[in-house]
This record gives C-alpha cells, sequence and structure tokens, in this order.
C-alpha cells in the first residue's frame, strides 16, 4: 500500500504525505507487536513465573 500510495504520488505530481504517515504509523505499530510478541513469550518460556492454578 505504501509503494503504491508513493508511486501515484510519483505518477500524478502531488504526494499525499497525510495518507503516507498514516501507513507509515500503522506499519511501524504493527511490526513492533510482530517483534515484542515472541520477546515476551521467550521471557515467559525462560523464567516460568509461579501462575496459580496451572
Amino acid at each position: 500500500q505504501m509503494l503504491a500510495l508513493a508511486q501515484r504520488g510519483i505518477d500524478s505530481g502531488s504526494f499525499d504525505a497525510g495518507s503516507y504517515q498514516e501507513l507509515s504509523r500503522s506499519w511501524a505499530f504493527w511490526g513492533l507487536v510482530a517483534l515484542v510478541t515472541p520477546a515476551a513469550a521467550v521471557v515467559l518460556m525462560v523464567l516460568k513465573p509461579a501462575i496459580p492454578g496451572l
């Protein structure tokens, strides 16, 4: 989507910076989620906290 938006800006001569920034923020957020989630799983597996009832 970001590539297509940038390409449309090049083709038309008018770049929509707001839409690109919104997509960039979304990409950064979900990328962070994708990196933090496995790291949290590793921490839980290594530390093995005592969870009552398990």
